[in-house]
């Protein structure tokens, strides 16, 4: 039973004697780092089958040894790292990542869209570059950037990401190779997706004609904004792919198991067969939103527009922004997609969804 007398919830489905419940209970108080919109969004997410969470998630041995909210936490940030950041597809031959696995196929976007949409992703520099400074090749990727340009260099291992040195040092590798020209950057962008290899998460990405005019606008923050990135701070520097849905193989229905700790997602609604990104900021378009493994080799560098663009201010929420702005986004969603299934998943989970 939840605090307020409700039946506890789980993944959309009434639970008594969960061991996760009191986890659930502590992390739903509001907190600066936002942690109760995360918690909603595991209770309310009905896209997490009952195959996924007793074959995948409750078979993750930090999961069953949750006893409060800190270490629930802990095992999302560990699940995402040890059974999301793996290959995209079976072709390696090793263990893939769990979004592709046969416990979530019940998230495929069945094989009827149009191969030629098209799509948008948005990744960070700084996120690839601080992914990319532990690895054993980082020296080879130091020197494959300098034959591109001379000065062109990641920043040493020692400058943590983060901080404002990294950031600074990031910032001029990108103002670097935004001087060098488009084909600097899209070669490059080659360059790091090989480098992260097949540990990469999957890519988040939303349809070009439903963010175009963003898009076009070259402005930085409204994209971030606009995707639900509020997780960028100043300084980030944005790298931006626009490529065929047959580009990016099977398409997934996101869920809250792929989206780590971000208090910005909120998970699409029933009858609903993609996910649908919360803007953050009003007047900003909310797209469509899939689930795919990333491009690598010529396919990345092909499909990079080549130009990087800069965030100048965060794009973070504090709590009572937050809880406006999933009010307003179930407003928008009730009105535009309503359907009596949505209104009812809605009312079960009135006190989550602000």
């Amino acid at each position: 039973m939840a605090e307020d007398g409700a039946p506890f919830q789980l993944f959309d489905r009434t639970r008594v004697g969960h061991p996760w419940e009191r986890a659930l209970q502590e992390t739903e108080r509001a907190d600066p780092d936002r942690h109760w919109a995360v918690a909603a969004n595991w209770r309310m997410d009905h896209r997490v089958s009952p195959d996924r969470e007793t074959g995948d998630l409750m078979a993750f041995p930090p999961f069953t040894a949750v006893t409060d909210a800190r270490s629930w936490l802990k095992a999302l940030d560990l699940y995402w790292k040890d059974e999301i950041c793996r290959p995209g597809s079976a072709a390696s031959g090793g263990k893939t990542s769990a979004y592709v696995r046969p416990t979530n196929a019940g998230n495929r976007i069945p094989t009827r869209i149009a191969g030629f949409d098209q799509l948008v992703h948005v990744g960070s520099l700084n996120t690839i570059a601080g992914r990319i400074a532990s690895l054993p090749g980082r020296t080879g990727v130091d020197l494959a950037l300098q034959r591109i340009a001379q000065d062109l260099m990641l920043p040493p291992p020692h400058i943590r990401q983060g901080t404002p040195e990294f950031t600074r040092r990031i910032s001029a590798l990108a103002q670097g190779l935004n001087r060098t020209g488009a084909r600097a950057v899209r070669r490059a962008v080659r360059l790091l997706a090989d480098a992260l290899g097949e540990t990469e998460p999957p890519w988040w990405a939303c349809y070009e004609h439903e963010i175009r005019d963003v898009l076009r606008s070259g402005n930085a923050e409204n994209l971030g904004a606009s995707l639900g990135l509020g997780h960028y701070e100043p300084g980030e520097c944005l790298l931006i792919w626009v490529y065929r849905t047959d580009d990016a193989g099977p398409l997934f229905r996101p869920t809250v198991a792929e989206a780590r700790q971000s208090p910005y997602h909120f998970p699409s609604p029933p009858g609903h067969e993609m996910g649908i990104t919360m803007p953050l900021a009003d007047g900003l378009p909310a797209c469509r939103e899939v689930l795919h493994r990333p491009l690598k080799g010529a396919l990345a560098e092909a499909r990079c527009t080549g130009e990087i663009l800069f965030l100048s201010r965060s794009l973070a929420q504090d709590s009572p922004r937050l809880a406006a702005l999933r009010a307003h986004h179930w407003k928008r969603i009730k009105e535009e997609l309503y359907t009596e299934e949505l209104e009812a998943w809605g009312n079960r989970h009135s006190r989550l969804r602000r």
